[in-house]
């Protein structure tokens, strides 16, 4: 895992700070687990990196048992609309 972070005085440097990330990130996609951590995931993520296959479906019905009309969201959802 890889946690980054960076507060950039200038546009050239957050460039610079995204790129030597992606460059980092590359260098160790051998090593990749096929799941990541979704708390250190700010963005939106298919919610099938989280959690093995059979707890993604188990999820899902429960997620459609409990929330039908998709009010519940997050930047991870799981099924539904979000």
């Amino acid at each position: 895992m890889s946690l980054t972070t960076s507060e950039t005085a200038t546009p050239e440097l957050k460039a610079k700070v995204q790129a030597d990330t992606a460059a980092l990130l590359d260098a160790l996609a051998p090593w990749v687990s096929q799941q990541t951590y979704m708390n250190f995931r700010e963005s939106r993520e298919d919610a099938r990196r989280f959690v093995p296959e059979q707890a993604y479906h188990r999820l899902r019905r429960i997620k459609a048992a409990v929330d039908p009309h998709d009010v519940i969201r997050s930047n991870h959802p799981i099924g539904g609309k979000s």
